[in-house]
């Protein structure tokens, strides 16, 4: 019942969040195309509020790209400052959320037969997984000795394995918004020279 219960609510979220993006888009698209069918109210707000027009956005632009840089970079060193408290969070929610709930929620059921079927693996770290929770293996764990990987363990290898393509990934990204950055400021240093040879 619980499981229902988050599952609406992450649904409703989700759902709003969508809606509040729509929203959010519509009134840009408006803005977007009232500022270019009606310049002379944009003009006269402008002067008002004595805003530069081409480096207000340009401005919005350095800062969204500078924070998005940030927020990946300490991702980045959080990630590899805790990476085997991660590890073992990953292994302890496979285990109090799949494995022990496998028997009460029909998804979770579904999901963990397929990952087990499919990966050749049992538990989140083998075997023993099941006998702690006081049941015994499912039929989805294809064999169930004690060298058998758990599924767990085996997510976990794989991501490790290929950290070197999501590290290059990631570079190339950082390096692109880095440029994004350094034009971002070029084009607000002419947009400031020519303003003040005018």
């Amino acid at each position: 019942m619980a499981a229902s219960c988050g599952n609406k609510c992450v649904k409703s979220i989700f759902w709003l969040l969508n809606f509040l993006f729509f929203i959010l888009g519509a009134v840009i698209l408006g803005l977007s195309l009232w500022i270019r069918f009606d310049q002379s109210t944009v003009s006269k707000l402008a002067q008002s509020v004595n805003i530069d027009l081409n480096i207000v956005p340009m401005d919005t632009y350095f800062a969204c790209v500078l924070v998005l840089l940030i927020i990946e970079i300490v991702a980045i060193v959080l990630y590899f400052v805790n990476k085997t408290n991660l590890r073992d969070m990953f292994y302890s929610v496979w285990k109090t959320e799949l494995i022990g709930k496998y028997s009460s929620y029909q998804p979770i059921k579904d999901a963990v037969d397929k990952i087990q079927t499919g990966l050749h693996c049992c538990g989140a770290t083998g075997c023993t997984d099941w006998t702690l929770t006081g049941s015994l293996p499912p039929s989805s764990c294809t064999s169930c000795s004690p060298s058998m990987t758990g599924c767990a363990e085996l997510i976990w290898n794989v991501l490790e394995e290929n950290l070197v393509y999501v590290i290059i990934a990631l570079a190339i990204i950082l390096i692109i918004e880095v440029f994004a950055l350094i034009f971002g400021c070029i084009v607000i240093s002419g947009i400031k020279e020519k303003r003040a040879s005018e």
